[in-house]
């Protein structure tokens, strides 16, 4: 026995495999739908400064890239006595520094692969 109102609902309702079936067999977006894909170009003007700011940027990142080694290193020796958790922690962050500094020197390839 079915009530009224339920079956008044069920009958409104949409059938949800169709629905799932029209969401799923819907065409994709081909990557050559018109929308343009210029390749990147420089601000007139602004290119002699960004060189700059990635020079300045590379510095940075060289001169952390030490003191960041030095610091493990630091960690190693102070840590070699009665305090090996020192030790381990300035032993662990030489790979995270290391880490850094190879993503810091591939970034400008990196960032070229992907434009």
């Amino acid at each position: 026995m079915t009530l009224p109102l339920i079956g008044a609902i069920a009958e409104r309702t949409p059938d949800i495999d169709a629905m799932m079936h029209g969401a799923l067999a819907a065409p994709a977006p081909s990557p050559s739908s018109g929308i343009p894909d210029p390749p990147p170009s420089e601000i007139p003007g602004l290119g002699p400064l960004m060189e700059k700011f990635i020079g300045w940027g590379k510095w940075v990142v060289r001169g952390a890239g030490v003191i960041g080694i030095l610091w493990c290193a630091a960690m190693m020796i102070l840590g070699r006595r009665n305090r090996s958790a020192m030790a381990v922690e300035g032993a662990v962050g030489v790979p995270w520094v290391v880490g850094g500094m190879s993503l810091a020197a591939v970034a400008v390839t990196l960032v070229g692969s992907v434009f």
